[in-house]
């Protein structure tokens, strides 16, 4: 399955992805690795402009039957029950196709920053994945107090503090919109209102489709909604960002399943 949706997607989306969204759809919470990206840009050279359901089954799991080339299945992540994830939407959008395109344009022409961008991603990743760890250890081991979590919600803050700077001076030098100016009002104000965000990032390629956080348990929907909708009337209000005079910050319902059975090989 995790095979045919990763052609299907490189398909539409001309090559364009890191197919970490699909992966996630699939596995749940994860450490992703990318697919072997020749393999599959093969499968889909292959399928051409043919997009017969049948056929494109047939040659994708033939393939995959006669292959020698080793798929990587991701680790699960384990994320903190002390923790709460958050999806904001914008009711706007951006053209992820656009924004990778110019980002890979940009990467490829400088090596240098290209090199650094993947230090520090990588670097930042590895951080969270390892407080994750340690907050995932305090918790087994019943000893997750305020004490000791405080320092790791501070590495956390830091963390997300230096990959929101990355992105930023991603999508400056590649003249495009990673974490646009409205969306860095927005977290800015947010993390300041409620000490309870430990982290903030644009996922995905940036842009204006969503903002994420991360929060202790001890915010409420309450006083996210709150905070949001002072964020919301100082921009709309202000006229702070007048092509969003419109804008409407809103919580996206985000459906856990800490139980599920999910099997990683």
């Amino acid at each position: 399955m995790h095979l045919l949706c990763q052609v299907a997607n490189s398909l539409a989306q001309n090559k364009i992805g890191s197919g970490f969204d699909i992966s996630a759809a699939i596995f749940g919470n994860q450490v992703y690795s990318r697919f072997p990206v020749k393999e599959v840009e093969t499968l889909v050279d292959a399928l051409g402009n043919d997009k017969d359901a049948s056929g494109f089954n047939s040659l994708v799991l033939n393939t995959l039957k006669e292959s020698t080339f080793e798929w990587l299945i991701p680790s699960q992540l384990i994320f903190p029950q002390s923790l709460k994830l958050w999806l904001i939407d914008l009711e706007t959008g951006s053209d992820t196709r656009s924004l990778v395109k110019e980002i890979l344009k940009y990467l490829d022409s400088s090596s240098e920053w290209k090199a650094h961008f993947f230090e520090v991603a990588n670097r930042v990743v590895q951080g969270m994945y390892d407080t994750f760890q340690e907050i995932n250890s305090l918790e087994k081991e019943n000893s997750a107090n305020n004490e000791k979590l405080a320092p790791l919600y501070e590495k956390l803050k830091e963390l997300s503090k230096e990959y929101r700077k990355l992105l930023k001076d991603l999508g400056n030098n590649a003249k495009v919109e990673v974490e646009p100016d409205l969306l860095t009002y927005v977290l800015d104000q947010l993390t300041s209102l409620n000490k309870e965000i430990i982290y903030s990032v644009c996922p995905g390629a940036g842009g204006y489709d969503a903002a994420c956080l991360i929060s202790t348990q001890d915010l409420s929907e309450e006083e996210l909604n709150n905070a949001l909708q002072k964020v919301n009337n100082e921009i709309t209000e202000k006229g702070l960002f007048p092509s969003f005079s419109n804008l409407k910050l809103k919580i996206l319902p985000i459906q856990s399943y800490p139980d599920a059975n999910i099997k990683f090989y």
